[in-house]
């Protein structure tokens, strides 16, 4: 076979083995947060309603200040809402197209950056295939993972150029790398209005820069040679900074867990660090995956603690690896460093975020991964006879045989909401969401009173949330308690909120008080303009807060 023909057949099976491995996803209905983030973006309104997403937050129900910007994301929901006629089934077919994509990508970025076919392909496949990507794949709401990565992994792509062409000191390259810059300018964009960790990609490119193999000539010339590009990344930065101070009213957001908002800075951090081997035994061993890693799951690290000094022990080695590697095997080298620079606005480490961990948040990342994997390929071809590199080979297969399996498997946790959150339950039954959750099911089995008792302790596990009170003044409305819902209402600490508000007016017309109920709805409609609850909320009817067509 020619090295053209290997090359394809090498894209086409990582392909499709990203597509057969998340196959079972296809017929999966919508779970978690899937309906909020759909409906709450606007993305019922189709395709017509997409020139609006760049000018509101992706949850329109979040209070001034709170919530994203991603704009791409939200789009690419309205898309789906419009082709697939609201099935679920449709979103899920995008989010495994896209998956596929990035596998694609990574195993094209890895023969850019140097390695083998036979080892881009292994690193290709193992990203194709690994646990830790089930969140982002089988969870509808984790297509802003797929869009960052597709868009932040292509811009790498495209600022490396073809193999052949490596040798940017030749003046006759010069047009060609303009042109490049200008594409990749125009990917980074696209990154930053999918997620927000679109904003590691001009850390990244300096990496890859620095760091990649086979480069000619300084690195720091080769970096001045494209300051038209850091000059226009700088401008569209900070284009994209006017837009979210615009549209969400803060640059940054107050959106963070109450269980990390409450702890002193340094706890914080101390977790943050001890997290990092977690980070390794996702990587290397995902056999105990989580749906939440709220607390319980993890909890705060004091610096005495052996998952502190475990965390900092890996934090040394992964330096101490990148350091090592920098003069013998590039490819690894810039592996570790992608992955730190791209994981470091999630880990909690510099800036508070919803949550300590999710393995979402590891999608973008893991490509460093692959790049480490694509690496330890070569250096076994390089040291190993050819015997033993056979015998590599088919341990390599087999890897990527249990990792599809364990991926297979692990789909299933994500069918619909109630198998999540059987899931939860089954693996961690201490954490607040397990409670919160199994309140849930108990209620709609008709088990009432068992659901509020499991209501209660999830509350008392965590007494910042709002979501939880307010679960509980939607199920006492549902049973016909409307004064006790009001009391529970009108209790709560959180100030004003969408939700809340609804809630509110719900309850009023429950009880009879159309003109009470109608002043609480004018004001919150004017407090909250854009939000899709409010606006479908009809107060002569006293209706449910969501729109009536849901995901089907």
């Amino acid at each position: 076979m020619s090295k053209n023909r290997t090359y394809w057949a090498a894209i086409i099976a990582t392909a499709l083995t990203a597509v057969v491995v998340f196959s079972n996803t296809l017929s999966y209905g919508a779970a978690w947060d899937d309906q909020r983030f759909v409906f709450a973006s606007g993305a019922t309104e189709g395709a017509a309603g997409i020139p609006d997403m760049f000018s509101q937050p992706m949850l329109r129900d979040m209070p001034a200040g709170r919530g994203a910007y991603r704009p791409i994301t939200t789009s690419s929901y309205a898309l789906d809402w419009s082709i697939g006629n609201g099935q679920a089934a449709f979103f899920h077919k995008t989010n495994v197209f896209l998956h596929a994509l990035v596998s694609v990508l990574v195993f094209v970025l890895l023969g850019r950056l140097g390695a083998p076919v036979l080892a881009a392909l292994l690193g290709g496949l193992v990203f194709a295939v690994h646990p830790v990507h089930v969140e982002a794949v089988a969870n509808i709401a984790g297509r802003s993972e797929l869009l960052v990565a597709l868009f932040s992994v292509a811009a790498v792509v495209v600022y490396l150029g073809p193999r052949e062409r490596m040798d940017e000191a030749k003046a006759e390259d010069i047009p060609p790398r303009l042109g490049r810059q200008a594409s990749v300018l125009a990917l980074f964009g696209l990154a930053l209005l999918s997620k927000e960790h679109g904003v590691t990609l001009p850390a990244v490119l300096i990496a890859v820069e620095l760091l990649r193999p086979g480069a000619v000539g300084a690195p720091v010339q080769r970096l001045l040679r494209r300051w038209p590009l850091w000059l226009g990344m700088s401008g569209m930065g900070a284009a994209y900074l006017v837009a979210r101070r615009v549209v969400l009213g803060t640059l940054t957001t107050s959106d963070v867990a109450p269980f990390i908002a409450t702890i002193p800075t340094w706890h914080r951090v101390t977790t943050a660090v001890a997290n990092w081997s977690e980070y390794v035994r996702l990587h290397l061993f995902p056999l105990d995956l989580a749906v939440d890693y709220g607390p319980a799951v993890i909890m705060p690290s004091d610096p005495g603690e052996p998952r502190f000094w475990l965390g900092s022990a890996v934090g040394i080695a992964a330096i101490t690896a990148a350091t090592w590697a920098y003069r013998r095997d590039r490819l690894a080298s810039l592996g570790l460093v992608w992955f730190a620079i791209v994981i470091l606005p999630s880990s909690n480490l510099l800036i508070p975020i919803a949550q300590w961990m999710a393995e979402r948040f590891f999608y973008l990342p893991s490509v460093g991964f692959s790049m480490v994997v694509a690496a330890a390929w070569v250096g076994a071809r390089r040291r190993l006879s050819e015997s033993h590199v056979r015998a590599a080979g088919a341990a390599a297969i087999l890897v990527v045989l249990l990792l599809s399996a364990r991926s297979w498997t692990r789909n299933e946790s994500w069918v619909d909401t109630e198998t999540v959150i059987a899931t939860l339950i089954d693996e961690h039954p201490e954490a607040f969401r397990s409670q919160w959750y199994m309140g849930r099911l108990l209620f709609e089995r008709g088990a009432w009173e068992e659901a509020f008792v499991a209501l209660d302790s999830a509350t008392a596990l965590q007494p910042y949330a709002i979501e939880m009170p307010l679960e509980r003044v939607e199920w006492l409305l549902r049973l016909g308690r409307a004064d006790e819902a009001e009391a529970v209402v009108t209790a709560l600490p959180f100030g004003r909120h969408a939700d809340r508000e609804a809630h509110l007016t719900r309850a009023l017309v429950a009880q009879g008080r159309r003109t009470e109920a109608d002043a609480a709805l004018a004001a919150a409609r004017q407090a909250f303009p854009t939000n899709a609850t409010l606006r479908g909320l009809s107060d002569s009817l006293g209706a449910l807060p969501l729109p009536a067509d849901s995901i089907r």
